[in-house]
């Protein structure tokens, strides 16, 4: 045997062994480090099989036979390591929009969320909105809600006051705090709605008892119309509902 036939032999011998390693790390692509070695190492198969010398004639075809097998354990190798990594990148972004949203589900669809829900409607009288901090016993308003406090969703979209429902009777929603949007303008409701992400949520998250709070919920606002907001109750409320279900007691 000459030097250039041992070399041509070593060779085709390293780079069976990078094409059985990525077919190794490639099928191990689910412990995620593996992935990078078995694409590195299927590539550098595949390269120096296309490098190592022309087959031999049909009556040797050993050789032959090795490098098609090289290089079909090189390509599963690194078709592998691709499917981990599509995989591997899914599950971190669930993982990732699971981290965004709290502890908690938060369900955005049906039944639809309280998430433009406000606490006096447009067309509220100016006797009515001079009496808006003095509803009657037993009701709150926008102007009294506080932290804490439990109730039944209204109905309508738009309403004036609520009834309070002490916690450890049926209910399905409950103050979680409040905060101010602004000390200009009205913002509108538009501006209350993206306060549901960027003040609702987080509030929730330090609100809410992990251990008393199932596993979906719903969070909306309460806040006052224009009239209200220039007659002076320029604070809103966050709140958290079951979306249809009752809870018999305090999520806090």
């Amino acid at each position: 045997m000459t030097d250039t036939a041992a070399h041509d032999q070593g060779q085709e011998r390293r780079a069976g062994g990078f094409s059985i390693a990525a077919l190794v790390l490639g099928l191990s692509g689910f412990l995620l480090l593996p992935i990078p070695l078995a694409i590195v190492l299927g590539l550098i198969a595949l390269f120096r099989i296309h490098r190592s010398p022309a087959s031999p004639p049909p009556d040797a075809s050993g050789p032959a036979t090795a490098k098609t097998v090289g290089v079909i354990f090189s390509l599963v190798g690194i078709v592998a390591a691709g499917v981990w990594s599509i995989g591997w990148a899914a599950a971190l972004v669930l993982v990732h929009d699971r981290a965004a949203s709290g502890p908690y589900t938060l369900q955005d669809q049906n039944p639809p969320a309280p998430d433009a829900v406000p606490a006096v409607p447009a067309d509220t009288d100016p006797d009515a909105s001079a009496d808006l901090c003095e509803p009657p016993p037993g009701y709150a308003t926008v102007c009294t809600l506080q932290a804490g406090d439990c109730f039944i969703e209204p109905a309508d979209r738009e309403f004036y006051e609520i009834e309070l429902i002490a916690c450890d009777e049926p209910h399905n929603a409950q103050v979680i705090g409040s905060y101010s949007p602004s000390t200009g303008d009205w913002p509108g409701w538009s501006s209350f709605i993206a306060d549901i992400d960027s003040a609702c949520r987080p509030m929730s998250e330090s609100a809410l008892d992990p251990e008393r709070t199932p596993d979906a919920f719903f969070i909306g606002y309460l806040a006052p119309d224009e009239e209200a907001w220039d007659s002076g109750v320029q604070e809103a409320l966050c709140y958290v509902s079951t979306g249809g279900e009752s809870w018999t007691t305090s999520l806090m």
